[in-house]
């Protein structure tokens, strides 16, 4: 039956699939439900089995009384559409056998093993379900999959909110996005509202033009990037029409920084909502504007500081940040963003030095986690570069990650123009520390707000350390968890070929470099011995001593196989 942790599992894998598949376009999910039974016993499997031509039916209202309803038995089928690469229709087929990929350059681009898939199905199954997917090579992927769930009470999410204000309000949307017209018209419409959804920024102006001022919109929410007319010409161009000088415009962005954000209050609008848009930040966005406080002045709203809708919200009340992750191996990027994203934050990712300087020439970034030892351009060189190019106040607070806790080393990068250091595997502890350390320094909120959370695989894995990891992840702990050891292996399986072929080669140091990144991703992940015998080959590569490294690559062999194998059985007991 439905399980919430291994629905979310699923969810999450099969997302997490479409984002790395996906380079353009978007990704939409979709659920729907049937009642299978009216009576309070349970369904086997092979009861509910369902094929691609099954037909669901979203209209759940034939229930006749509360009480009832609670005792039927429903099947939920999920939709996780992209626009991805898609899958041969000759591989559909094996996808969801433990460590299949759709070929192994799959899993040198783009990271992980299939292993995830394989849980996915195992998982559905428990919850009486099943799991199959539609591709098209080149256009995208669907993957489906269904579970069985019985009716619960009402949990009364937004009960302290009185929605009968919004009913009958009217919302205008503009956004050159089809689905994300569809998704805010389908979720205002549940709540009452008469929303009107424009992908032409023209269209809607037009529409404004022809209504009368008192039976005009109640709010406006737009997207700030259209190619006809971006967000904030449109609301200047809103706010010139005598019907559109009292609305409150509500911006929809994927990204917006301080200078978006104050370009923002003098173009009037009155508060953000960070895409992909969350339905309780659009009610309370909504509420505040069109329900509670629906007859407030607009120039007393435009006085008030610009409401920002987005996961600090829900954190306690520090400071929002802007972080940049530099870091090439796809595990620690995976973990940082883990950790950061349970303590509140967002992050983007750069794979070297050279891609940080890109990425901190085009926006502002509070705070870089720099690793050190990075290709094309190390850490230390991009941060003398970053103090070159900018003065103390206008670069990024640096904060080290270094596999190598050497003397001298914390010593080199203070002295490269780093502010601090954290020793990699990332701990969580050490993180809010170095991150309260710059909060502190700017004066910008209480050093205390970021709060720290409180066999025989174990001669391979330090289970004690990977269950200390899964406890700082968080309510998506499991998926997160699975998440990251997938994407381990197929890594692992990639740094473990470049060094194999860099010995052939005899060149000591491209096989030391790899030791070093299958090192430090071992380390984070919990496999010691694997990390050990990586640290051996990185020393004997920095001396040229190919001979002995090539002596030991059985043993590595033999140390990944059987990590994968622990990883494998330990992914098995995820709930």
């Amino acid at each position: 039956m439905g399980d919430v942790t291994r629905l979310r599992q699923v969810l999450v894998n099969l997302l997490g699939n479409a984002v790395k598949f996906t380079h353009e376009g978007e990704i939409l999910v979709d659920i729907s439900a049937r009642i299978i039974s009216t009576q309070p016993t349970e369904l086997t499997t092979s009861q509910t089995h369902l094929t691609q031509s099954h037909i669901f039916d979203n209209d759940l209202t034939n229930a006749e009384q509360p009480g009832s309803f609670l005792d039927n038995l429903f099947e939920f089928r999920f939709a996780v559409k992209d626009t991805g690469i898609g899958i041969p229709q000759d591989r559909l087929g094996q996808l969801f056998d433990s460590f299949s990929q759709v070929d192994s350059s799959v899993t040198r681009r783009y990271g992980g093993t299939g292993l995830g898939l394989a849980i996915c199905k195992k998982l559905c199954g428990l919850m009486g379900g099943d799991i199959w997917v539609e591709s098209v090579m080149g256009e995208g992927s669907t993957f489906y999959f269904t579970i069985q769930a019985r009716a619960t009470q009402n949990s009364n999410t937004h009960e302290q909110f009185n929605l009968s204000v919004l009913q009958g309000k009217r919302l205008l949307i503009i956004d050159d996005n089809p689905t994300n017209c569809e998704i805010l018209t389908t979720q205002t419409t549940a709540w009452g509202m008469r929303p009107e959804a424009y992908h032409s920024p023209q269209a809607a102006l037009d529409v404004l033009e022809r209504q009368p001022i008192n039976q005009g919109f109640d709010v406006v929410i737009l997207d700030l990037h259209m190619p006809e007319m971006d967000g904030l010409s449109l609301a200047q161009a809103i706010r010139r029409r005598s019907q559109g000088q009292t609305i409150p415009l509500v911006m929809a962005t994927a990204s917006a920084g301080p200078e978006k954000e104050q370009e923002a209050m003098d173009a009037g609008f009155a508060a953000f909502l960070n895409k992909p848009i969350k339905h309780g930040h659009l009610l309370k966005t909504l509420m505040r504007f069109v329900g509670q406080e629906t007859h407030k002045p607009f120039h007393q709203q435009q006085s008030d500081q610009l409401s920002t809708s987005t996961e600090a919200d829900i954190v306690d009340n520090h400071r929002p940040l802007k972080i940049l992750i530099a870091e090439d191996n796809l595990v620690n990027q995976q973990l940082a963003i883990h950790l950061l994203r349970n303590l509140g934050y967002r992050a983007d990712v750069a794979s070297n030095g050279l891609e940080v300087l890109e990425s901190v020439s085009r926006q502002h970034y509070d705070i870089v986690l720099m690793d050190v030892q990075m290709p094309e351009m190390d850490g230390l060189t991009a941060t003398r570069q970053l103090c070159q190019q900018y003065a103390d106040g206008d670069r990024p607070y640096i904060i080290a990650m270094t596999a190598n806790a050497m003397t001298g080393d914390k010593e080199r990068c203070l002295g490269a123009g780093m502010s601090d250091y954290v020793s990699k595997p990332i701990r969580k502890p050490e993180l809010v520390n170095a991150l309260n350390k710059y909060l502190s320094q700017t004066n910008s909120t209480n050093p205390d707000t970021v709060k720290v959370a409180g066999t025989e695989d174990e001669a391979i894995l330090k289970l004690d350390q990977i269950n200390e990891l899964k406890k700082f992840m968080g309510d998506n702990s499991s998926a997160y968890l699975l998440e990251i050891i997938d994407a381990y292996i197929g890594e692992s399986a990639s740094l473990l070929q470049k060094i194999d072929t860099c010995v052939q080669q005899t060149d000591a140091k491209g096989a030391s470099n790899g030791a070093h990144s299958l090192k430090s991703s071992s380390a984070a992940i919990g496999a010691e011995a694997m990390s050990k015998i990586c640290a051996q080959i990185e020393k004997l590569g920095l001396v040229d001593n190919v001979d002995s490294i090539r002596s030991l690559l059985p043993q590595l062999h033999t140390k990944r196989e059987q990590t994968v194998n622990a990883l494998s059985r330990f992914c098995q007991n995820l709930n």
